[in-house]
């Protein structure tokens, strides 16, 4: 309960008459980042997997499909949740935002350097690993931890690669890492042969001794598991570039790499996840491999499928619905008449001709779980009487 809410409360508890209103409703805000820290009801408290998505990828689906608003980075914001509160789970986003992988080889060639995207993801998602890895203290007594977290430390620069600091990075150092620690890792784990020789050496030259570290950890590391999320893939991107269409699919080629060739022949708990919009996985359709790829690996978000079909109060949209007016009931105090579908403690039904109150909304939206959020986001702010009425909706809820 918030420190106000029992003077919000207090003429209904008094017993005094106070029709229900929709003053300090949330139904949500459109962005999952948002929803998973910073508003009144978090994305914990709403959170359903009405379509088994999870389910899903705990076999060998690493990639989650859906159309802009389904709900991918609720999923990516749910899984990074649970790593908060499970001591035995580890989780880590990569937004293009902070890590753009075009945007890196595109300076790399400013300065002189060939970036190949597929090392460069590779780098990424062992170095984004092992710094998972270093987060779990339980992982110290391996011979390798204490120098692959010196390397990690020592090699911030070409690790945490912000968008903002690379091109620093790379003019004062090039493509070139501190080789001194990863050595030492290499020798810890019985392998001396395999030290690389001199002080520093280009990142991509790292890669193989990287990948039999993390091996090495992660092999006796059996009571926990390191997840990565690539997600905002989406951001700057254009369907006709053959740039952008190059490096998503190299990403989801080393994201298959990793899931199916190094995790799952080696029995490691640990997978690379992939939130791709559904227009974006079209445009690298015909990409060699790719159509194989995506309908081996892949996961769709699909809210509309079932809307037409049979009970509407049973659709995914409407249960979606009903959970977030149902938490608000209940955090507010007001009375559910139907706790099997609260939507109609919400909406008046009867005040509707022609079609259902929920058809009328939903017709109003493209039929995806941000559309409802927008579509009753600022309902607090006009305190309308519950439960709504169609000259409601029409009159203060509809744009004009």
């Amino acid at each position: 309960m918030g420190v106000f809410d029992k003077y919000l409360n207090k003429k209904r508890n008094n017993g005094d008459v106070c029709r229900p209103t929709t003053e300090n409703f949330f139904i949500g805000s459109p962005e999952a980042e948002s929803e998973a820290t910073i508003t009144p009801i978090t994305l914990d408290q709403f959170f359903e997997d009405y379509l088994d998505i999870l389910s899903q990828l705990n076999n060998e689906k690493f990639i989650v499909l859906g159309r802009k608003g389904s709900g991918k980075s609720a999923i990516g914001e749910h899984m990074f949740a649970l790593a908060q509160g499970e001591p035995n789970l580890f989780c880590k986003f990569i937004k293009k935002p902070d890590i753009d992988v075009e945007h890196i080889v595109q300076i790399g060639k400013e300065q002189g350097y060939s970036i190949e995207r597929s090392l460069l993801y590779k780098w990424i998602m062992l170095t984004h690993l092992l710094d998972l890895i270093l987060q779990n203290q339980s992982a110290i007594e391996h011979p390798a931890f204490k120098f692959v977290k010196q390397f990690v430390d020592r090699n911030r620069g070409f690790i945490d690669i912000r968008k903002d600091e690379i091109r620093e990075t790379i003019i004062k150092s090039g493509l070139t890492v501190g080789a001194e620690y990863l050595n030492r890792a290499v020798s810890a784990i019985g392998h001396k042969e395999r030290e690389i020789k001199g002080g520093r050496a280009d990142f991509y030259k790292m890669l193989p001794n990287l990948e039999l570290i993390l091996s090495s950890i992660l092999k006796c590391d059996k009571n926990n598991q390191y997840i990565v999320i690539f997600d905002d893939l989406d951001i700057g991107y254009h369907t006709d570039n053959p740039n952008d269409i190059e490096t998503t699919a190299d990403l989801l080629r080393m994201a298959k790499y990793f899931n199916v060739d190094f995790f799952a022949r080696n029995g490691i708990d640990s997978k690379v996840f992939v939130l791709l919009r559904s227009d974006i996985a079209k445009s690298i359709l015909y990409t060699a491999d790719m159509g194989k790829l995506l309908n081996s690996y892949s996961v769709e978000l699909n809210w509309f499928e079932d809307i037409y079909r049979g009970d509407e109060t049973k659709s995914f949209l409407r249960q979606f619905i009903n959970k977030r007016i149902s938490v608000n009931y209940n955090k507010l105090g007001y009375k559910i008449n139907d706790k099997s579908d609260p939507w109609t403690s919400f909406v008046d039904e009867k005040s509707f001709y022609g079609k259902t109150g929920f058809k009328y909304v939903i017709d109003h939206t493209f039929y995806r779980p941000r559309d409802l959020i927008l579509f009753f986001k600022d309902i607090n702010t006009l305190k309308l009487e519950l439960p709504l009425r169609q000259n409601d909706i029409k009159n203060a809820l509809l744009p004009r």
